[in-house]
């Protein structure tokens, strides 16, 4: 059985636990997280400590609950892991196709419905929300967090740390640079070269 300890107990953290439990051979052990006093229970588990407390225990798996509005701490905190040799969980709902010739990253979370296709690379710390389609030959970057009902067309390219909302639709061989937010139901069909918050109307158009 695998233990899991899930970093954040807070609304992500508990939607993590009750997929997990749905995952064969997988059990929640407790949470870390800096809001609450250790040794308190947090939906009936116990917080075992903050992010000080976190180590490379090799029998305990870590699943890392940060939301789209820390992406930069969670960058941060993904190399703090790998320094500790930290053992991170990764983790794809059953309901989900992940083509035998992707690669999915460590830590990695794939929420119910969602579509990998051949030669996807899912890199580590990315999240990707239910009904998420990633067409072949594509790429989303570390800690990304795509959003509800994506899709990512053919040969597209997400940077590290972006934010894609709901209903987002990225066209074929298009590049979103690192730490770029696109807002909900945003239609790219163009290459973005400057890293910023992007949402469309009729047309693409940064908005700072």
């Amino acid at each position: 059985m695998t233990k899991v300890g899930i970093i954040g107990g807070g609304d992500l953290g508990r939607q993590f636990r009750h997929y997990i439990s749905q995952a064969p051979k997988a059990q929640v052990v407790g949470w870390y997280d800096d809001t609450v006093v250790a040794g308190t229970e947090v939906s009936g588990l116990p917080v075992m400590g903050g992010l000080s407390d976190l180590t490379g225990d090799s029998e305990l798996k870590l699943a890392i609950a940060i939301g789209y509005k820390h992406i930069a701490f969670k960058i941060k905190l993904l190399s703090q892991l790998q320094h500790l040799g930290a053992s991170l969980y990764t983790f794809a709902h059953p309901s989900s196709f992940i083509d035998k010739e992707s690669l999915v990253e460590a830590g990695v979370f794939i929420y119910p419905g969602c579509v990998v296709e051949k030669n996807v690379v899912i890199e580590k710390g990315a999240l990707l929300n239910n009904g998420v389609i990633v067409s072949h030959d594509s790429r989303v970057g570390a800690a990304s967090f795509i959003a509800p009902g994506v899709t990512i067309c053919g040969n597209a390219t997400i940077g590290k740390g972006c934010f894609v909302g709901a209903g987002t639709i990225i066209s074929d061989g298009v590049s979103i640079p690192d730490f770029t937010t696109l807002g909900a139901g945003t239609l790219v069909h163009q290459t973005i070269e400057s890293s910023g918050t992007y949402v469309t109307k009729t047309v693409l158009r940064r908005i700072k």
